[in-house]
């Protein structure tokens, strides 16, 4: 487990561990921006991010993209594509100069032996459910500047050496569920607030632990 709590597999495997799962792999590497899977394809397999990020979105038929998640360095995903044989459900785009290493059936087949690995495994993809269940959460029952800002600090959480994050109002609004001008109140609250600063594609978090007060100060749960 890191130390932000995010759990990330060379942080749960030995060294011998994390070379056998680079072993049984085809590593990829991507440039930013560039597509690594469309939605409904049928490449079933489970994907290592080496080094990088990955954006999942779902294109809609109007031509716009609801964001659905950030998969981060040294978290794997594509489990349930693989273990059900189900086409993706998302398209997956390279965030920055990414690195993946994709394991098929027959890998996953030889990784299965060794019960560290597939708990690692499942420790991260288990990681990953549990925000996605508490963005749900979030949607029933908080106002939508308190669910912005524990978005914003989930995030930050993933990477705590940076203060900050990489911002497109597009893609937290499909993240959150709510419109952009929605999010831009939202957003100007957190600002006024005092909590973060924007800037060109990015925002930045003034203090990370005044972020946690003001959250579990309105926090109704």
């Amino acid at each position: 487990m890191s130390a932000s709590g995010v759990p990330k597999l060379a942080d749960l495997l030995s060294a011998e561990e994390m070379a056998m799962v680079a072993a049984v792999a085809t590593r990829r590497k991507y440039r930013d921006g560039e597509i690594i899977h469309e939605r409904g394809d049928r490449d079933q397999g489970i994907g290592v991010v080496v080094q990088g990020r990955i954006k999942l979105v779902y294109p809609r038929p109007d031509g716009l993209e609801v964001f659905s998640g950030l998969i981060h360095t040294g978290q794997n995903y594509g489990d349930a594509a693989l273990l059900h044989c189900q086409a993706r459900p998302h398209r997956a785009v390279a965030i920055g100069e990414t690195i993946i290493d994709h394991i098929g059936r027959a890998g996953l087949d030889k990784l299965f032996g060794h019960a560290a690995i597939v708990r690692a495994f499942y420790y991260v993809s288990a990681y990953r459910l549990s925000v996605a269940l508490a963005l749900l959460d979030d949607m029933r029952t908080l106002t939508p500047e308190l669910r912005l800002a524990r978005l914003i600090a989930r995030m930050h959480q993933a990477n705590p050496a940076s203060d900050r994050l990489p911002f497109l109002q597009e893609d937290f609004a499909g993240m959150l569920g709510v419109s952009t001008v929605t999010l831009a109140k939202a957003l100007r609250r957190l600002v006024e607030d005092g909590l973060i600063q924007t800037g060109y594609g990015h925002i930045r978090i003034n203090d990370p632990e005044r972020l946690l007060r003001w959250i579990e100060e309105r926090d109704p749960g």
